[in-house]
């Protein structure tokens, strides 16, 4: 095998190292389960919907059968959405696989930020998450500072942001999207934001039923020429619940991105009223980091000194987040007293930024 097919069995030697640290110094982590936002918190937060009250990640194994197809390898237990090639074990061509350096993945809706710190050992440009619930976003940073305190985590720069798909115009310059479709009536809203993101090639919608994707358009045949280029499912990715899902991994050929876009935006009422309300904070933060030289380091380091960093600094919490492209005038005090309305998951530390003992 050359050298060329990265991840296989360069990359992924390193991956799977990298996974079984992260899980390791991970799972004794304080996570919250936080209440329902009330009402002047959603306000303040930019909230648009309820949230609260869920969180929970995919188990490592799983984690790291999406890492290995997106890295290039093939998983065995995949099955295609159609045509000839059903049953097959699913793969993606080179054009969509990660390249180190080179790509970068987001996960859209990070909760405690796993996946992007197991995907992060992937070596690749940078590997980024972001979610509407500043909480969740409290509790990757606090779990990313306690990685960067053992170790450097690969030179992979990995950042977290407070942002909404509803609000969001765009996520370049990512090219690998990575979503927990925990809120059904955000499928059709981040399904729409991937698709309308140019440089995405892949996008992976992990779902309970393929039929929750359908009115996407993204399922639909298109009479691809290359089997490569279909849309195929991964299944039996468990949480450690036991609970099982399905991956379905979207490559984004321009007939495809074309039909996902029409496709959703025929079922939107006021499309040009949608559009004028999002922002472009997420792309002009990256890209301003992309362009400046160790801007991926600086900004990672930034975000966690916002959200970990000791009380009282001047650009701490979400207030001060780059992405969130709303003014949270009272963010840390609101945050603190949600913080004090919820239960942990786990007895351990939480961030010190927060008022807790450490």
């Amino acid at each position: 095998m050359e050298e060329s097919e990265y991840g296989v069995e360069i990359g992924l030697r390193h991956f799977m190292k990298e996974a079984g640290r992260v899980s390791s110094k991970l799972n004794a982590l304080h996570e919250y389960v936080a209440p329902k936002y009330t009402e002047r918190e959603r306000e303040e937060f930019g909230m648009e919907h309820e949230y609260g009250g869920i969180t929970g990640n995919l188990r490592k194994k799983a984690m790291i059968r999406i890492a290995r197809v997106l890295a290039g390898d093939t998983d065995k237990m995949s099955k295609f959405a159609h045509g000839a090639l059903a049953n097959q074990p699913g793969f993606l061509d080179a054009e969509f696989i990660l390249k180190p350096n080179e790509s970068i993945f987001c996960d859209v809706g990070s909760g405690s930020g796993r996946p992007s710190l197991y995907l992060a050992g992937l070596r690749i440009k940078a590997s980024v998450g972001f979610d509407v619930d500043p909480m969740q976003v409290f509790s990757s940073c606090h779990a990313l500072s306690t990685l960067c305190k053992n170790q450097d985590n690969s030179g992979t720069p990995v950042i977290f942001f407070h942002g909404d798909v509803l609000k969001m115009a765009s996520l370049e310059p990512c090219t690998h999207i990575y979503s927990f479709m925990g809120y059904p009536d955000m499928i059709l809203a981040t399904t729409l934001l991937v698709a309308k993101t140019k440089t995405c090639r892949v996008f992976v919608a992990v779902v309970t039923q393929p039929s929750e994707l359908r009115c996407t358009g993204a399922l639909d045949a298109l009479d691809e020429k290359d089997g490569s280029c279909k849309t195929f499912f991964m299944q039996g990715l468990q949480m450690p619940s036991g609970k099982s899902y399905l991956a379905a991994v979207i490559p984004l050929t321009p007939k495809r991105r074309e039909h996902i876009i029409n496709t959703i935006l025929s079922l939107s009422e006021d499309e040009e009223k949608e559009n004028h309300e999002r922002h472009d904070c997420f792309k002009e933060t990256m890209l301003h980091a992309l362009n400046t030289p160790g801007g991926l380091e600086d900004l990672s380091e930034k975000q966690l000194k916002r959200y970990c960093g000791e009380p009282g600094d001047d650009e701490g919490g979400p207030a001060c987040d780059p992405v969130a492209g709303s003014s949270l005038t009272n963010g840390d005090s609101l945050m603190q007293s949600h913080l004090h309305r919820g239960r942990p998951k786990r007895q351990t530390r939480a961030p010190s930024r927060l008022g807790y003992q450490t």
